[in-house]
C-alpha cells in the first residue's frame, strides 16, 4: 500500500521571491504570520563591491519610509543610492515641459534611484532574520482542499496555506493553475 505523502503547513504561501514576493513575505512574517515562500531561485548572490547594476529603480519618499520601517532599506549601501531632487520632463514636441523641485514641494527628495540587486540583498538578507520558510522550487499543482489550499512543488513537496500569494510574475503558474483569467 503507498503511503500518502504528509503535507507542510503555513498561514500564507507566497510564490515568487523577487521584490514584491520577499517584500510581502517579510511584512506579514513580521506581522507573526507563519510564512512559507517558494521560489525556483535561492537567495541571489551578494552584489560585488565596485559592479554597477544597470537594473534600476526609482524608489518614492513612501516607499523609502515602507523600507526602512521594515528593517530593509538600512541594508543597502547608502554610497550607491541617489537622491533625485529636481525633474524635468519634455514632451515629444520639445516644448511642453513637467518641472518637479523637491524643495518647492517642501520635500526632502522627489525619489530615491537604487539598484535592483542592492535591493534584493537587502531584503533576502532582511528576511533571513526573521522565522520565514523558503522552499525552493516550482509551483507544480494547485488544489482546493478543505479550508486551504494545497500547493504541490515539482519535487513533490505538499503544502496546505490558508492564503496564497502569487508573486510570480506576469506569466504566473499561480494565476494559471487557478484558473484566474486576465484581460
Amino acid at each position: 500500500m503507498a503511503r500518502t505523502a504528509e503535507a507542510l503547513h503555513t498561514e500564507v504561501a507566497i510564490v515568487g521571491g523577487g521584490l514584491v514576493g520577499m517584500a510581502a513575505a517579510i511584512a506579514l512574517a513580521r506581522q507573526g504570520l507563519q510564512v512559507t515562500l517558494i521560489d525556483s531561485q535561492s537567495a541571489p548572490p551578494a552584489p560585488e563591491p565596485f559592479a554597477w547594476d544597470s537594473r534600476i529603480y526609482a524608489i518614492t519618499p513612501g516607499n523609502k519610509q515602507w523600507l526602512e520601517s521594515q528593517g530593509v532599506w538600512q541594508r543597502m549601501d547608502a554610497s550607491r543610492i541617489c537622491s533625485v531632487d529636481r525633474m524635468h520632463v519634455r514632451g515629444d514636441d520639445q516644448h511642453a515641459l513637467l518641472a518637479f523641485d523637491a524643495y518647492e514641494a517642501s520635500l526632502p527628495s522627489l525619489s530615491f534611484i537604487l539598484e535592483n540587486r542592492q535591493l534584493q540583498d537587502a531584503l533576502w538578507s532582511r528576511a533571513g532574520e526573521l522565522d520565514i520558510r523558503i522552499l525552493p522550487g516550482h509551483l507544480d499543482g494547485l488544489m482546493r482542499s478543505g479550508v486551504a489550499t494545497r500547493l504541490r512543488l515539482g519535487d513533490g513537496t505538499l503544502l496546505d496555506a490558508q492564503l496564497v500569494i502569487a508573486a510570480d510574475g506576469g506569466q504566473s503558474t499561480v494565476r494559471q493553475l487557478a484558473g484566474v483569467g486576465i484581460t
